[in-house]
């Protein structure tokens, strides 16, 4: 059992009498994985058969040559580091931001309720733009997944899910008293372009919650943490792997993941049920950073910063069949992949009325906030509203995917995206219709684009009043993107990073692992 101030050094246990481990590697192994320095490796020795301090004078020949086969079994061990060439390749970088500052949270009697109508924002209209029937929705995709290196690294411990570090993680014995069944266990490791990322398993026996950091960063990398439904060894891409036209909670085997950029301290915190999860520390750009993992777990039975959508379907909806409604419910709950926990100290439910109203062919949906409570002067929903259109012509019922596409995007509405934009001073440009660079969402933009510096977001202009500057631009920028003002029941919509880090704008706490692939539309034929 490690004591609280010891770090943990898996691979150092072959040499005890080397110099201090301090959690640097010089590429050995895989700077995924954090102590990945091979027996009496130092920083500025090649090879551990160098350092003579390590070698014990008991050694015998054959042990010697033990070690030699050990240090060789490594092939990366002095391999440099290997950037792309290709400017295209680091469009593989997944896309992530610099954290947003968490606000103070407020008591409950710190914070106000306004009772006011907020405007809505309109689904549009149905379109017909189909051009390119090209746009496949399982086009390889640029977001969730960082560029692979040049050459792949030996799955040596800590490389792979399968290969992952067992870690202990701090935590109460039961939750009503103070006795650590795990004292404090810090991690120390590297990750680069030529080890990209560690992985660390734990396994928890009653739900809790659970937080992990990145600390003492020297470059930017970002902490994932993961469940690997399907057994399959890989981190799947976010999918609808069963075919039954939906995005699964078993189908985002990123739990959590909200990062920053630079080399600023990485947190996530989730309520976990029992079971085997995997934390990934990872390389961002190729960037080489150094990193210290601390992780704490406390029981609880619920979670007391829960968020949900809660739904009520009211006048008009007798038309919805039991499949329409699982439907709607199925829209919500992608909602909550997105947002995984309240801005407040308790629990924070949004209460969304479904309605139905014909209103004749050529109109969809539409929806926004109610009410809403302050945070830090900011709104935050409370109660919203969704009004969708059953006239046949509007062939929302007919298409379940399309139904399912519609009511993310219009509860993303009731959540905030395009409703709450001027509130936060999200529009740069009302004239010619932008989303502030200086926000998470356009960093992410730059991301995608490929060009990492952050970008103005094209939004809708000379749509219609109930469209423009509250979604993002259709033609020809975003086209099947979920946040952009139409759909049509032909075309299957994705909901990418960028509409997730425009959430996180707003002031939730969000998980970009649950960003499907997404490749703007100038760049498909570079993927074909």
């Amino acid at each position: 059992m490690l004591e609280s101030s010891e770090l943990f050094d898996p691979k150092s246990d072959l040499c005890q009498t080397s110099n201090p481990f301090t959690g640097i590697a010089s590429s050995p192994f895989s700077e995924e994985f954090a102590g990945a320095i091979a027996a009496g490796v130092h920083l500025h020795q090649p090879s551990a058969l160098q350092n003579s301090e390590c070698i014990l004078p008991e050694l015998s020949h054959q042990d010697l040559a033990i070690l030699e086969d050990f240090t060789g079994y490594f092939p990366g061990f002095s391999r440099q580091p290997q950037q792309p060439t290709d400017p295209l390749a680091t469009l593989w970088v997944q896309m992530i931001q610099g954290r947003m500052t968490q606000p103070a949270s407020l008591a409950e009697g710190d914070s106000l309720t306004d009772y006011h109508q907020v405007l809505s924002v309109s689904r549009d209209r149905l379109t017909g733009n189909h051009e390119d029937p090209s746009h496949s929705p399982s086009t390889p995709n640029l977001i969730g997944f960082p560029e692979p290196p040049a050459e792949t690294p030996e799955p040596t411990p800590g490389n792979t899910i399968a290969t992952a570090i067992p870690i202990t993680i701090a935590g109460l014995e039961t939750s009503d008293r103070a006795l650590a069944f795990q004292p404090p266990q810090r991690v120390v490791g590297q990750v680069s372009a030529s080890n990209p990322e560690d992985f660390y398993r734990f396994t928890l026996d009653r739900p809790g919650i659970f937080t992990a950091e990145l600390t003492n960063l020297t470059g930017d990398a970002d902490l994932r943490l993961v469940r690997e439904f399907n057994g399959n060894g890989i981190i799947d891409p976010v999918a609808d792997r069963n075919g039954n036209g939906m995005i699964d909670n078993e189908e985002v085997e990123i739990l959590a993941w909200q990062p920053n950029r630079g080399p600023t301290d990485e947190s996530i915190r989730q309520f976990l049920d029992p079971g085997t999860y995997t934390l990934q520390a990872i390389a961002f750009n190729h960037n080489p950073a150094n990193y210290t993992l601390n992780t704490q777990f406390t029981p609880s039975p619920t979670d007391p910063q829960a968020f949900s959508l809660e739904l009520n379907f009211g006048t008009g909806t007798d038309i919805l069949s039991a499949s329409h409604r699982q439907t709607i419910r199925k829209a919500a709950d992608r909602i909550e992949q997105m947002i995984t926990q309240s801005p407040f100290n308790t629990p924070h439910a949004i209460t969304v009325n479904i309605e139905a109203l014909d209103l004749g062919p050529g109109f969809v949906a539409a929806a926004g906030p109610t009410q809403v409570r302050r945070l830090n002067t900011l709104p935050m929903p409370v109660t919203g509203e969704v009004i969708f259109n059953p006239n046949p012509e509007s062939d929302l019922l007919d298409h379940p995917r399309y139904l399912y596409d519609t009511m993310i995007h219009e509860l993303a509405h009731v959540v905030g995206f395009g409703t709450f934009w001027e509130d936060h001073q999200m529009i740069a440009d009302y004239t010619q219709g932008l989303y502030a660079a200086n926000t998470f969402a356009g960093q992410v933009y730059g991301e995608i684009l490929g060009t990492f510096i952050p970008t103005p977001v094209e939004l809708t202009v000379n749509v219609g009043e109930g469209s423009d500057l509250g979604h993002w631009r259709k033609n020809p920028t975003f086209d099947n993107e979920i946040g952009v003002e139409a759909g049509h029941p032909d075309e299957q919509q994705v909901t990418s990073a960028l509409t997730i880090a425009s959430l996180r704008d707003l002031g939730w706490t969000v998980n970009y692992g649950a960003a499907e692939e997404y490749i703007l539309p100038q760049f498909r034929s570079e993927f074909a």
